[in-house]
C-alpha cells in the first residue's frame, strides 16, 4: 500500500461520511417539519376556542339586551293599554313577550354551557360566588311578577271599558273576587295604580341588576377560558418560531459544513486538477477523500507512463542511447545559457557499417551499433547516461562540459584501446569553444563533424591501400 493510500486511508477513518451525516439531518428537519405541522394545527385550534368564546359573549351581551329590551316593552305596552286601551298595545305586548321568551332561553343555554375550553383542552373556570343560572332564575321570576301585576292591570282595564275578553290569551284570566266587585271607574284607577306602584316599577330593577350580573359572570367565565387559551397560544407561537429558528441554524450550519466540507474542497480540487497537480486527501467528507486519494494515484500512473513516454521519445531503442530529440534540446539548453568555454563536441561514425550490413546481414550490424554504443558510452560518458547520443544510422555524438583539451585527448587514446579491445572502428572528431569563441553549440559541432569526416576519409583511404 503506498503512502497516498495510507494517508487515504487514515483521512478516511477520521472524516465525517456526507451520506451518513445528511440521512439524519433530513430525517431531523422532516421531523421538525412535522412539530410545526400539528403545532400550526393546534393554534388553529386555539383561535378557533378563542373565537367560539368571544362570540359566546357577545351572542350573551345580545340576548341580554334582547330580553332588557323586551321587558321594557311588555311594560310600556302594558301602560299604553291600561291608559287608552289601545288594541295595537296588546299585539305589540304579546310580541314583546315572545321575544323576552326566545332571548332568556338562548341566553340561558348560553350561560348554562360551560366555558369553550373545558372539555376540550383546560380545565373549567374557578367557581365564582354567584352562580350566572340562578341569578338569571331570579331575574326571570321577577319578569314572571311583572307579567303577573300586568296581565291583572290589564284585565281589569278591558273589563271596566267592557271589552270583550274571551279570544285574548293574556286578558283570559279571572279577576280575584275583590277586584272583580268593583265599580268600573274604581276597577280602572286601580288598574293604573297596579302599573305605577312603586313595588312594580322595583321590579324592574331587579330584572335589570340581576340580568347584569348573570351575563357579566357568564361573561367572565368565557373571558377567562379566552385568557388561557391566549396563553396557550401564545406559547405555541413561541415553540413555532423555536422551531424555525432551529430549522433555520440547522440549514446554516448545514451550508457551512457543506461549503467547508463539500464544495470548498472541491473548488480547490477543480484548481489542482487544471495544473495538475495532486489533490489533498485530508480535506473534505470521507467520499471527498476517496476521490481524491483514487485521483492521486490516477495522477501517479499517469505520470509515470508520460515519464516513460518521455524516456522513450528520447531514447534511442537499438542502442538505449539519448536519440536525436534529446541531443537537440540539449544543444538549446546550450545555446539558450551563457557560453561555457569548456565545452567540447564530438562526432563519431561507425566505420564498416554498411559492409557489414550487405555481408553478414542487419542483425549483425545492430551488434555493431551496440559495440560502439557501449565503446562510446565507456569511453565519453559522464556516469548520467544524457551527454552521449545517437542521431540515427552509423552517426552518434558526445558533449562535455567542465573538461579540458588534455582530458579529450586522453578519452580519445582510450577510445582507440576500446575499439581495438572490441574489434571495431569508429571515426571520431571533437572541437572545443575555447578555440573558437563565440560560436553557438550547433556551430561547434558542425566543426566536430567535419574534423569527423577527415577522420572517415583517411580511415577509407587507409582501406583502400590495403
Amino acid at each position: 500500500m503506498n503512502e497516498t493510500h495510507k494517508n487515504a486511508e487514515t483521512g478516511r477513518r477520521r472524516a465525517i461520511s456526507a451520506k451518513r451525516m445528511i440521512v439524519p439531518f433530513t430525517a431531523t428537519i422532516l421531523l421538525m417539519q412535522v412539530l410545526i405541522l400539528l403545532n400550526t394545527v393546534h393554534i388553529r385550534n386555539l383561535n378557533a376556542y378563542i373565537a367560539e368564546a368571544t362570540q359566546h359573549n357577545f351572542a350573551i351581551t345580545a340576548f341580554t339586551n334582547g330580553v332588557s329590551r323586551a321587558t321594557d316593552e311588555m311594560n310600556g305596552s302594558a301602560m299604553r293599554y291600561v291608559g287608552s286601551g289601545e288594541a295595537e298595545a296588546l299585539s305589540a305586548y304579546l310580541s314583546a313577550y315572545a321575544e323576552m321568551e326566545e332571548n332568556y332561553s338562548e341566553l340561558l343555554e348560553l350561560i348554562s354551557a360551560p366555558p369553550t375550553d373545558a372539555a376540550t383542552i383546560h380545565p373549567q373556570a374557578e367557581a365564582t360566588e354567584e352562580d350566572p343560572v340562578q341569578l338569571l332564575e331570579q331575574a326571570k321570576a321577577a319578569v314572571a311578577g311583572r307579567y303577573e301585576t300586568e296581565r291583572t292591570a290589564m284585565t281589569m282595564a278591558a273589563q271596566a271599558r267592557g271589552e270583550d275578553l274571551s279570544d285574548d290569551p293574556i286578558l283570559t284570566g279571572a279577576l280575584p273576587p275583590e277586584l272583580a266587585a268593583l265599580p268600573p271607574e274604581a276597577m280602572l284607577g286601580r288598574a293604573q295604580g297596579m302599573i305605577h306602584d312603586s313595588a312594580y316599577q322595583s321590579t324592574r330593577g331587579d330584572v335589570q341588576r340581576n340580568l347584569s350580573i348573570a351575563a357579566s359572570v357568564g361573561s367572565a367565565r368565557n373571558e377567562a377560558a379566552i385568557r388561557r387559551l391566549s396563553d396557550r397560544m401564545e406559547a405555541s407561537q413561541v415553540r413555532q418560531w423555536m422551531l424555525m429558528g432551529l430549522i433555520m441554524i440547522m440549514m446554516l450550519a448545514m451550508s457551512t459544513l457543506l461549503f467547508k466540507r463539500l464544495l470548498d474542497p472541491l473548488e480547490k480540487s477543480a484548481a489542482l486538477v487544471q495544473q495538475g497537480e495532486p489533490l489533498p486527501v485530508d480535506q473534505g467528507f470521507s467520499e471527498i477523500r476517496r476521490l481524491s486519494a483514487s485521483y492521486d494515484e490516477l495522477l501517479t500512473h499517469r505520470q509515470k507512463l508520460e515519464a516513460e513516454l518521455r524516456r522513450q521519445s528520447h531514447t534511442d531503442a537499438l542502442t538505449g542511447l539519448p536519440n536525436r530529440l534529446s541531443y537537440e534540446d540539449r544543444i538549446a539548453a546550450l545555446d539558450a545559457a551563457e557560453p561555457d568555454r569548456t565545452l567540447i563536441m564530438f562526432s563519431m561514425d561507425v566505420n564498416g557499417l554498411k559492409e557489414t550490413n550487405d555481408t553478414q546481414g542487419h542483425q549483425r550490424g545492430d551488434v555493431l551499433l551496440c559495440q560502439a554504443a557501449d565503446c562510446l558510452r565507456a569511453t565519453f560518458g559522464d556516469g548520467t547516461g544524457t551527454n552521449v547520443y545517437r542521431f540515427g544510422g552509423d552517426e552518434f555524438a558526445a558533449i562535455w562540459q567542465g573538461r579540458s583539451e588534455k582530458e579529450a585527448l586522453d578519452a580519445l587514446k582510450r577510445f582507440r584501446e576500446e575499439q581495438d579491445r572490441r574489434g571495431i572502428s569508429i571515426s571520431v572528431g571533437y572541437a572545443r569553444l575555447a578555440d573558437n569563441p563565440g560560436l553557438t553549440a550547433q556551430h561547434l559541432f558542425d566543426l566536430a563533424d567535419q574534423s569527423m569526416y577527415k577522420a572517415k576519409t583517411a580511415y577509407k583511404r587507409g582501406e583502400e591501400q590495403r
